[in-house]
């Protein structure tokens, strides 16, 4: 992760929360993951902004689900 995205990080958790915050952090990392496998071989560097804010939108429009699946595993 670059400067400014640590910066969109912190803004993710100051929207959603902390619990809910990082899950959209791991939500985009592995979409990131998977983008990167596919283009890998190209040699292309994929910024991780767009992931971020991709991980966001989809937390911020399941976080009822995603909230009930994160208190099933830690409570």
């Amino acid at each position: 992760m670059g400067e400014a995205d640590i910066i969109i990080a912190g803004i993710i958790g100051a929207i959603l929360g902390i619990k809910l915050g990082m899950a959209a952090i791991y939500i985009a990392a592995l979409i990131a993951l998977i983008a990167f496998m596919v283009v890998r071989k190209k040699g292309y560097a994929l910024p991780f902004i767009p992931f971020l804010a991709l991980g966001l939108l989809i937390t911020w429009l399941f976080n009822e689900p995603i909230s009930n699946f994160l208190g099933q595993i830690y409570e």
